[in-house]
């Protein structure tokens, strides 16, 4: 069903924060249309397109999985066209009838051997989204049931089943549209796109795990989640199974309410006040580093970007931190760079030849070094180390107590408690 092209319009009604006019590509202005327009043709082209809040990557409404299996009435689309003024963004539910590989790393050269593996096993995608260069997404058609999704922590995403893409609107960093290589979704009919099966996508993450020679986060299927405690043995032992899985992966799994409040605390803390910037920020990197098969206390409800949203409006309402958070000795965003872990663990090797530390602690150091990125902190149990070092708890511990007290770890929020969880900092005060 081809959709009026009368609600292709748009009015100037919606004000989004992005970069001024000029910055802007000939033909797109602040209030561009982007679902009247693109996202209008994108549907009659094939693709299961949904609303997004401009200028974030929000979906406007909560039920929008829905559109992730099977695409959403014609009516329904108008209705949004039509109620919103069409200036709403466009995001792709995928899963069933597309999906993408999101590459998110800051690298050129590795983003482009990493499109290059993607070629290689999975065909040459005809649509390369760009939102914030050089990272890119490369969308296929998906055949044969649906692809789950997946991630390569830092690197990339697969963006299947529960997972959307945003494909037309304002980036809410860079403020400004994404852009295609080639063709866009308004041009190319989905039928046109080179075909993926699950196979082939875990093949070609296995190929870029070997190539990258680090672990892959587990698949996450949308609406999984593992069972209460109160659950029958045998599922218990299926959750703790799990559990180890996500561990070994990386994932935070305790302290999941008090990493998301930290992550918001901490870009509100470097000067940002929008709301939403601090929400896409926190959530992204939420969604790199926690557990989210897990519901919220282990209960159905998922995380989501609301909750970060939620804490970015409460703590901008607020127009200060809390009077018992203690912000980061510094303040600079991306801090723990490859070269300067490198550095750091020079030194605790260093320190190690000099009889001060146990071989075992250059190895905690190391594994709780490897949970740290930009800024973050390593949230990783006792257990995760041990079981990633194996070794036992005490000796993790009695590593641990050492770095702390030679100073290379600081530990922060060192009670604990239900829903509390100390964390540990390495010392940038020794690699500056």
């Amino acid at each position: 069903m081809v959709l009026p092209r009368t609600l292709r319009t748009g009015s100037a009604g919606m004000k989004l924060r992005m970069s001024p006019p000029e910055e802007l590509p000939p033909g797109i202005s602040p209030d561009y249309p982007f679902f009247a327009e693109d996202g209008l043709a994108a549907y009659e082209n094939g693709y299961s397109i949904i609303p997004v809040r401009p200028g974030t990557k929000q979906p406007l409404k909560r039920d929008w999985t829905r559109a992730c299996r099977q695409r959403l009435a014609p009516s329904r689309i108008a209705d949004w066209v039509s109620e919103k003024a069409g200036m709403l963004s466009v995001g792709l539910a995928c899963g069933w009838i597309t999906a993408a590989i999101d590459i998110d790393h800051p690298d050129q050269a590795m983003v482009d051997q990493i499109e290059a593996l993607a070629t290689t096993v999975l065909g040459e995608s005809l649509l390369v989204r760009t939102g914030q260069a050089p990272k890119r997404a490369l969308i296929y058609q998906v055949r044969g049931g649906p692809v789950a999704s997946r991630s390569v922590r830092g690197v990339l995403d697969v963006i299947g089943k529960g997972k959307m893409l945003v494909i037309y609107g304002f980036h809410p960093l860079t403020g400004k549209p994404y852009t295609y290589r080639g063709p866009s979704p308004s041009r190319l009919p989905v039928g046109q796109l080179p075909a993926v099966d699950q196979e082939q996508v875990d093949e070609f993450v296995s190929l870029v795990i070997t190539f990258l020679g680090q672990q892959a986060a587990p698949s996450t299927p949308a609406g999984r989640h593992l069972r209460p405690s109160g659950a029958p043995p045998h599922d218990r032992r299926k959750q703790e199974a799990d559990r180890d899985d996500h561990e070994d992966a990386g994932l935070v799994i305790d302290g999941r309410e008090r990493l998301l409040r930290d992550l918001v605390w901490r870009i509100y803390l470097y000067g940002e006040r929008r709301p939403t910037v601090i929400a896409e920020k926190a959530w992204a990197e939420f969604e790199r580093r926690a557990d989210q098969i897990r519901g919220k206390r282990d209960g159905p409800d998922p995380w989501t970007y609301d909750d970060a949203l939620t804490k970015a409006e409460e703590v901008v309402r607020r127009q200060k931190l809390p009077d018992h958070y203690q912000p980061l000795p510094h303040e600079a965003d991306g801090f723990w760079t490859p070269e300067r872990k490198t550095a750091f663990d020079t030194l605790v090797a260093a320190t190690a030849a000099l009889g001060q530390l146990s071989p075992t602690a250059v190895r905690v150091s190391g594994s709780m070094l490897r949970y740290v990125t930009g800024d973050s902190s390593c949230f990783a149990a006792v257990n995760t180390l041990a079981s990633h070092l194996k070794v036992n708890r005490v000796t993790v511990k009695r590593a641990r107590a050492d770095l702390l007290r030679l100073g290379f770890w600081i530990c922060r929020d060192r009670v604990g408690g239900r829903h509390k969880q100390a964390h540990y900092e390495p010392n940038r005060n020794l690699v500056e």
